[in-house]
């Protein structure tokens, strides 16, 4: 019974980590996100396979506005946004209406 404690308690913080972690699978018109480091993944393809959002940049509180391969760990970029000036800390992407 002992050796049991340590992999529930595994499994209630992992269990845990994915409930904060969730992303949405849909977007609707307001909707908004941030740059930060410790959510970056806003949007998740149906499939899974795909990530839309921040991805930090290394050693920096620079973002680039991303899309990359969820399901493999190292996470490898498909396209971004304006490569040569990334989003610092606490930038936004808000999705509005257009009138026009």
């Amino acid at each position: 019974m002992a050796s049991l404690l340590p992999f529930l308690l595994f499994s209630l913080i992992l269990q845990s980590i994915s409930v904060v972690a969730q992303t949405k699978s849909t977007i609707a018109t307001g909707d908004s996100f941030t740059a930060q480091t410790n959510n970056s993944t806003w949007l998740l393809s149906p499939s899974g396979d795909f990530a839309f959002g921040f991805l930090p940049l290394e050693e920096t509180d620079l973002f680039l506005l991303s899309i990359w391969y969820a399901k493999i760990s190292e996470k490898t970029i498909v396209w971004y946004a304006n490569g040569d000036s990334p989003a610092p800390k606490g930038s936004k992407v808000e999705l509005n209406a257009n009138d026009g």
